[in-house]
């Protein structure tokens, strides 16, 4: 699911506090619920049976802006801290709210340089209001109902301030089961940023690409082994999808240097053989056989395709020194196929292609 474009982080204790902001987000700037995303809050939160670490990974990977709901419960919650630190890590646009009791003096050392503001001052939520319409590219309400809507937030966030009761320290136990979920998800997030990285040099590659040909041989070489393995076949089935089953035995016996042989006893496949000369995917055929019409460009295609395999099978197969992955890619083939990897063996072509 892809990320919305605001993330709220806040401490569970702090729902309230949530509550208010995106109901003053949605009624006095006129950001909609579709936007937002806060854990939370139902309908715009963590959906039924989804994992928690994991839908929080994927909201905070690519959000416009990140709105930081900063308490003293904030910087106990290890959660929270991740959300934070994957916020820095990934140059977000980050929002930071302070809430009383908190002051600039208890900024954390990660949000130094980074503006943060009162969420009670009036001035400074005209101004967070202003970057989210600027950031989101949507018109917003009017300024008189923003500043209804404001006084009204104010009111009601002075009123909770009255009632709000700091949240008791957790259990040593408890403290280091989440400090264990915090250190998981955090090896996922820098998995992510790894795999992020990864496919951002493959999309500056591709931006390279000359043609189709060289950007679906870069996707292949981004791929592991069985991945790339299983890619060259499918490009071999779709080429051979476009030509007579006939014609892909004779590519067989072509990418062994040899001949197509007539049949003598089977008229079927005369007929086909026939059918296809015709058709002129066979260019000369005599007594001896029938070779293959290699500018046909159905059978230029499959021919490519197939030579793209090869290559891939003998670099995997005829390497001088023994490589770890290679081997093992081997060992693993002929466990499931029962034969050998070996591209002009009759039983590797009959177990994918004939």
């Amino acid at each position: 699911m892809p990320s919305k474009e605001i993330f709220i982080s806040h401490a569970a204790g702090n729902k309230k506090i949530a509550d208010l902001l995106v109901d003053l987000m949605e009624t006095g700037i006129g950001i909609p619920d579709s936007k937002i995303f806060c854990s939370s809050l139902e309908g715009i939160g963590i959906p039924s049976g989804k994992n928690f670490v994991q839908f929080i990974k994927e909201q905070i990977s690519n959000p416009k802006v990140v709105i930081l709901l900063l308490t003293s419960e904030y910087f106990k919650s290890i959660f929270c801290q991740c959300e934070l630190g994957a916020s820095w890590v990934l140059s977000h646009n980050i929002i930071p709210l302070l809430v009383p009791p908190l002051n600039y003096e208890d900024m954390k050392a990660v949000l130094t340089g980074i503006q943060a503001r009162k969420i009670y001052d009036k001035s400074a939520l005209s101004e967070i209001r202003d970057e989210l319409i600027d950031l989101l590219d949507i018109k917003g309400k009017s300024s008189v109902k923003w500043e209804v809507k404001r006084k009204k937030f104010l009111q009601e966030f002075e009123q909770y301030l009255k009632s709000y009761t700091p949240i008791a320290p957790i259990s040593q136990d408890k403290f280091d089961k989440i400090q264990k979920d915090y250190e998981k998800a955090t090896q996922e997030m820098e998995a992510m940023e790894d795999e992020i990285e990864r496919k951002n040099k493959i999309i500056e590659k591709l931006k390279l690409a000359k043609d189709t040909k060289e950007a679906n041989k870069i996707l292949i070489e981004s791929l592991d082994l069985p991945e790339q393995f299983e890619q060259l076949i499918k490009n071999v089935e779709k080429a051979f999808r476009k030509i007579p089953p006939i014609v892909c035995e004779g590519l067989f016996y072509h990418s062994r240097g040899e001949m197509l042989m007539w049949p003598r006893n089977d008229r079927d496949k005369k007929d086909q053989i026939q059918e296809a000369v015709v058709e002129e995917y066979f260019e000369a055929w005599g007594e001896d056989g029938l070779e293959i019409n290699e500018n046909d460009p159905k059978t230029m295609n499959a021919i490519e395709t197939l030579k793209e395999l090869e290559k891939f099978i003998n670099d995997i197969t005829s390497s001088d020194e023994p490589i770890d992955e290679h081997e093992a890619f081997i060992e693993f083939y002929t466990v499931k196929h029962e034969h050998q990897l070996k591209f002009i063996s009759k039983q590797f072509w009959d177990t994918h292609f004939l």
